[in-house]
């Protein structure tokens, strides 16, 4: 049920079906985003822990200001941030391994085609493609 016929080895590689998944890249832009939120909410608490509350503050007239940068934290503190973030770093090296790469890479070309429209079909039996 389709307008453009599929290529062989896009063929072979659909009908291997949940044996095979196909990988991207991982991005590491939002790992690194997400270290940083939780760097400053780490610094956040750290810098208001000691501080005594205000009586006169009222929530309703708080406005956050999501550009303040609180200033660094202790020493232990830092020095765990600056462990986790190491940490994370030796992580994003790796890429997660694929079992048919050059077939992968092929589907994620033919996916990327911006005339072609694919859709699972019902039950994921089959792949719809059509041409937009």
């Amino acid at each position: 049920m389709s307008n453009i016929p599929l290529p062989p080895e896009i063929k072979n590689l659909l009908g291997l079906g949940h044996k095979f998944i196909p990988k991207t890249k991982r991005n590491n832009t939002l790992l690194q985003e997400a270290y940083r939120n939780y760097a400053r909410s780490v610094r956040i608490r750290d810098f208001f822990q000691n501080k005594p509350d205000n009586p006169r503050f009222d929530i309703r007239f708080h406005v956050k200001n999501p550009r303040w940068k609180p200033p660094p934290g202790n020493i232990q503190t830092e020095k765990a941030l600056s462990t986790l973030r190491e940490n994370l770093e030796s992580l994003q090296i790796k890429d997660p391994p694929t079992n048919i790469g050059h077939l992968s890479k092929k589907l994620f070309e033919f996916a990327k085609d911006p005339r072609i429209l694919i859709k699972p079909s019902d039950k994921n039996s089959r792949i719809f493609s059509k041409l937009k």
